[in-house]
């Protein structure tokens, strides 16, 4: 048996880092918008419980949206990415 220094994949790292960043990002937002139905609930005379209630359903429908938009989002600027790198990465032919 051969012992081979744990080496994790980069592409792991890459997918882990950008779900962080797409959690962040899902739950600010979702903040955010949870935040803004409440007050408008509360400015519109709606009863405690109900304000409560659309927060904290808004809150979790945000945040999936959020989710979504951020994972679409990093695939798009992944492919940008790529061509990018493709386009002038690439060695230089004289």
């Amino acid at each position: 048996m051969s012992q081979e220094p744990n080496k994790s994949n980069p592409l792991k790292k890459i997918f882990l880092v950008a779900l962080v960043l797409d959690l962040l990002w899902a739950t600010l937002i979702a903040t955010f918008g949870a935040t803004i139905l409440g007050q408008v609930g509360t400015i519109g005379g709606a009863a405690e419980g109900a304000t409560q209630t659309v927060t904290v359903l808004g809150w979790l429908i945000t945040f999936i949206i959020a989710f979504f938009q951020g994972a679409i989002f990093m695939v798009v600027l992944g492919g940008f990415a790529v061509v990018l790198l493709m386009l002038f990465g690439g060695k230089k032919r004289s």
